[in-house]
């Protein structure tokens, strides 16, 4: 499914999508202790351009932990099936039910290798990535309640740009 027709979906739909891994925040616990656990968000880029941020949890990261380090460097392709949209914090979030296929050989996937080695090798400029993060980090900083477990993490992101 595009990015686009994803916005499109009502909250909690499960989707699938594939896309190039242009952005990989460092990790963040969320909510509070005992039942705190570990959040990393990923900005997926689609082949017409478009972005999504994908809210990585539980066993979904920890399973792929040497995976998900290294995908910045070498821009993977990312493909996943049933994330949840979560329409509060706008994007999607992976579930008990996700599987990541990084670098899979899937048409959708080969069709995205052009554009990820433009962009390993610096022919696509990538500063719209930057500014698409810091929007979203200021209006989620802005329109969270402050008893939001979110909170706290996307002030500190907004403030620190």
């Amino acid at each position: 499914m595009s990015i686009h027709e994803v916005t499109r979906c009502p909250n909690k739909t499960f989707v699938d999508i594939v896309g190039i891994v242009v952005q990989y925040d460092d990790h963040q616990l969320i909510g509070r202790h005992p039942s705190a656990e570990l959040y990393r968000e990923v900005t997926f880029m689609d082949i017409w351009g478009k972005l999504i941020v994908v809210g990585i949890s539980g066993g979904n990261l920890i399973q792929n932990s040497y995976r998900w380090s290294t995908t910045e460097g070498n821009k993977s392709i990312v493909l996943a099936t049933m994330l949840r949209k979560n329409r509060k914090y706008g994007n999607l979030e992976t579930s008990s039910y996700t599987t990541l296929a990084f670098n899979p050989d899937h048409p959708s996937a080969r069709a995205l290798d052009d554009i990820r080695q433009k962009i390993i090798g610096g022919l696509i400029d990538m500063e719209f990535v930057r500014e698409f993060i810091e929007k979203r980090w200021d209006l989620l900083a802005s329109g969270l309640s402050t008893n939001d477990p979110r909170h706290k993490m996307y002030t500190k992101k907004a403030r620190s740009m």
